[in-house]
């Protein structure tokens, strides 16, 4: 086996220990998004069909189908600030 063949097959398997490693990192990434989003959304329920009505000019109704009985709504993304619903 010649010097520039064996480095070629050196690179390649370089190169293909570095892809799994790659799509390991990217599984790993995945699977933790997966385990983290869920527990923080299933505790407050579902909403479907949601839908708000302005009935003031401070003031706006939501209505939705589904489990949910919380609204959270915040400047930032992190919605620090929740209401609990009730009928009308």
């Amino acid at each position: 086996m010649s010097y520039s063949l064996r480095g070629e097959r050196d690179r390649a398997a370089k190169a293909r220990r570095n892809r799994t490693r790659f799509a390991r990192a990217v599984c790993l990434f995945v699977l933790l998004v997966f385990w983290m989003v869920p527990a923080a959304t299933e505790a407050a329920g579902t909403a479907d069909e949601v839908h708000y009505t302005f009935t003031g000019p401070t003031s706006v109704s939501f209505d939705w189908r589904g489990t949910a009985t919380d609204i959270r709504y915040g400047l930032t993304t992190s919605y620090s600030d929740t209401v609990t619903a009730h009928a009308p």
